[in-house]
């Protein structure tokens, strides 16, 4: 799936309650290989909501940041 145009991985899990109700988590930009992103989302929301969300976010170009480890 995409998130404006970047990669993103989605994730629908049952409630163990056994609602109806669904967990969801989007992370992106992130692929099954670099599954770390730098945005997320989630929720007991439905998918259709979640990636809504993430397609309204604004999209703005910014230099690329580095972490320190101990940071």
């Amino acid at each position: 799936m995409t998130v404006s145009g970047q990669p993103g991985l989605l994730s629908v899990t049952a409630d163990p309650e056994e609602s109806s109700r669904k967990w969801v988590q989007l992370v992106w930009p992130a692929t099954l290989r670099d599954d770390e992103g730098v945005y997320g989302l989630f929720g007991w929301l439905p998918p259709r909501a979640v990636v809504a969300m993430a397609e309204s976010m604004l999209v703005v170009a910014a230099a690329p940041v580095v972490a320190t480890a101990g940071c």
